[in-house]
């Protein structure tokens, strides 16, 4: 079973006294990868299934959504108290921190940067 590191440390530690539970002769072995090395494993068979972000393009694979995780955006109170504008207002041409290049929460966040109203290009955040 693979995992991606901002789910597996989270949710796997929890998951496992149940998975023994109901299945005592199971033997598990646990890979952290990156989403596009998990989806390759489990295409190639190195891997029998893989705790993914989505979105993401996974092909043929089948997919089974067990949860949703809606991202927040943390600002400083003053931000908000200033004027009622959008987060990508607020954000845009400062700094944005990321996670490592390839997560599918890094994607997301340069997408919803990158594609402004009507399709237009933004300025995006300087990534740190």
């Amino acid at each position: 079973m693979g995992a991606i590191p901002t789910i597996g440390p989270y949710l796997i530690p929890s998951a496992l006294p149940a998975l023994r539970a109901r299945f005592p002769k199971l033997n598990i072995y646990l890979r952290e990868e990156m989403t596009e090395n998990l989806i390759e494993g489990v295409v190639s068979g190195r891997l029998d299934l893989a705790l993914i972000a989505l979105p993401f393009d996974v092909g043929a694979l089948e997919i089974s959504p067990l949860f949703e995780d809606g991202y927040q955006l943390a600002m400083p109170k003053l931000w908000s108290e200033a004027q009622p504008t959008s987060a990508r207002e607020e954000l845009e041409g400062g700094t944005l921190m990321l996670l490592e290049k390839g997560t599918v929460f890094s994607v997301t966040l340069l997408r919803l940067f990158l594609i402004g109203t009507y399709g237009r290009t933004r300025a995006l955040p300087r990534p740190v």
